[in-house]
C-alpha cells in the first residue's frame, strides 16, 4: 500500500473525529480530556493541533495526486 494511500485512510476518520469533537466541545489533552467550558485556551491550542495534523493527513494525499506537490 503506498504511503498517499495510507495516509488519506487514516486522514478520513481523523477528520472525522476532529470535527464531532469539536462540534461537542471534547479534544483529548495531554492525560485527560479537555472540554471547551472548563479550559478554553488549552481546549483551542489542543484542537487547533490536532484539526492541522487531520487536515494535513487528508489534504497531502490529494495535492500529491494532482501533481501539486512531490511525491
Amino acid at each position: 500500500m503506498s504511503t498517499n494511500l495510507a495516509c488519506f485512510l487514516f486522514g478520513v476518520p481523523t477528520t472525522f473525529f476532529w470535527f464531532l469533537g469539536l462540534k461537542n466541545g471534547l479534544t483529548i489533552g495531554k492525560n485527560h480530556w479537555t472540554r471547551r467550558s472548563e479550559d478554553p485556551f488549552g481546549y483551542w491550542l489542543i484542537t487547533l493541533f490536532s484539526g492541522v495534523v487531520a487536515f494535513g493527513l487528508l489534504v497531502m494525499p490529494i495535492l500529491s495526486l494532482v501533481g501539486l506537490r512531490d511525491p
